[in-house]
């Protein structure tokens, strides 16, 4: 590969490179966090497929690891353990709508093209076969974790949580206050 090439004809450069498991936090938009934020959480009927999940926090603590202490190789980089999806949807505390295994790009194409359902190619294969990693050699390299794969999406949810409160408090209207003496 172009990356094994170059570190090799470059020795004195130091190469990370850093593979994310699914992504998860209050500031970052996948596939999965649409998902999870739907009225009804998709799942495809007869799966219930393990995620291991990585927060966006990790993600950046990760990055910043790599270049402050010149951390070369290749790295996984998630969470510890693994969750269902079944279990993923109660921390989130939404229903899960089961979609039939074949066939689901013809069901929600008028779903999609509406605006109110984008389920791309990826993420119904992950919601059938879901993904896990070892992040044990960036564990070896030094690197901690401040979530893990179930902690990623319990701050999610809460995360979610306030931001829907904090914008529910700001358009409450106003109303004066009257002193009467």
């Amino acid at each position: 590969s172009y990356v094994h090439d170059f570190a090799r004809d470059n020795p004195h450069v130091c190469l990370s490179l850093l593979r994310f498991s699914n992504v998860i936090g209050p500031d970052i938009t996948t596939p999965l966090t649409k998902a999870l934020n739907l009225p009804l959480v998709p799942k495809v009927a007869g799966y219930d497929p393990r995620f291991q999940m990585v927060h966006e926090d990790d993600v950046v603590n990760a990055l910043l690891f790599a270049i402050d202490n010149d951390v070369a190789g290749i790295y996984n980089v998630a969470g510890d353990g693994q969750i269902p999806w079944s279990e993923t949807t109660a921390i989130v505390g939404k229903r899960g709508i089961p979609m039939p295994p074949f066939g689901i790009e013809v069901a929600t194409d008028p779903l999609r093209r509406l605006g109110l359902v984008d389920l791309p190619p990826e993420l119904i294969e992950l919601l059938k076969y879901g993904r896990g990693i070892d992040n044990r050699a960036y564990k070896q390299a030094g690197f901690e974790y401040q979530y893990t794969s179930a902690g990623a999406v319990e701050a999610f949810v809460q995360a979610v949580r306030l931001h829907r409160l904090s914008l529910i408090h700001i358009s409450e209207p106003t109303r004066p206050l009257y002193i009467s003496y």
